[in-house]
């Protein structure tokens, strides 16, 4: 009986440890770094087809939803400056630059920046985007 116990007993507190593992990973997977802020979906300017601009959504509904962006990034990420966001439904609002990422042509991720971490970006080295074709001769 007292081995039973003692099994059990150390088999709880390995199951509480991964347990703790996985929240303490999952808390910091989702905390904003380097200045960004992470955003779930955007309003549309223009409600073409819809009138929200979320991630997945292709890059022609982007710009036909947001416009033309500001500035595109070396890595072919799109920058929207002047952008306000929402913290919430009823929380403050905070400015900002949106930041939209792509892959396959469609939203990998949504972010709004402040202007250190714009600058950060603007100075990063060009990586090709996974859904440009480079041609050698």
């Amino acid at each position: 009986m007292k081995t039973n116990l003692f099994h059990s007993s150390l088999a709880l507190m390995a199951l509480c440890a991964v347990v703790n593992l996985h929240a303490a990973n999952h808390a910091t997977a989702s905390l904003p770094t380097g200045g960004e802020l992470p955003l779930r979906e955007v309003a549309a300017t223009v409600a073409a087809n819809g009138d929200t601009v979320t991630v997945g959504t292709s890059r022609i509904m982007v710009s036909l939803r947001l416009g033309s962006p500001n500035t595109v990034l070396a890595d072919g990420s799109w920058l929207y400056s002047g952008y306000t966001a929402r913290l919430g439904e009823s929380g403050p609002s905070r400015d900002g630059t949106l930041v939209i990422r792509f892959a396959n042509s469609q939203i990998t991720s949504l972010s709004l920046a402040d202007k250190a971490t714009i600058t950060a970006l603007r100075q990063a080295p060009r990586i090709a985007p996974d859904d440009k074709l480079l041609a050698a001769r």
